[in-house]
């Protein structure tokens, strides 16, 4: 399952991406990340009120980067393990240039359900596309925002 928003932006895709395409700033962009800590092979991210965490492995490219979201890494503020609904996850931040002062900007989440049948039942009981939906909205709204 996947969900994807895009967003175009009127300004150089270099210059957006130095703001785009910092993996370790992209709690500014969100209220459902309240800190990110860099780690050696990417970022360590914390929800709103701190209370979980999980790392992220981050792969870059040209004027790309994933994160890979490890589902054995989340935990509670405690340090305790928290079960993950999803068996995989990954987020892609993509600038596309468009021509010399346009791009576009791209957000997709990729992920598997655990669960086979019963995970897509859950996704789709408990909402949490609509969830992906509202949070891609809020953090592409955000950074039109910063970028213009």
């Amino acid at each position: 399952m996947h969900y994807e928003a895009r967003r175009t932006i009127s300004r150089n895709a270099s210059d957006v991406w130095k703001v785009f395409g910092n993996p370790l700033t992209y709690s500014k962009f969100t209220s459902s990340i309240g800190k990110i800590e860099k780690t050696e092979n990417g970022r360590r991210c914390y929800n709103a009120n701190l209370s979980r965490n999980w790392t992220e492995t981050i792969v870059e490219g040209d004027m790309e980067y994933i994160a890979i979201v490890d589902p054995h890494s989340m935990q509670d503020d405690r340090g305790n393990p928290r079960r993950y609904p999803l068996k995989t996850m990954r987020g892609t931040w993509k600038v596309v240039p468009l021509g010399e002062n346009a791009c576009e900007i791209l957000l997709r989440f990729d992920f598997e359900m655990k669960y086979g049948l019963l995970g897509k039942l859950i996704f789709h009981v408990f909402r949490m596309k609509r969830l992906f939906e509202k949070a891609g909205k809020e953090i592409l709204d955000n950074y039109a925002k910063e970028l213009s």
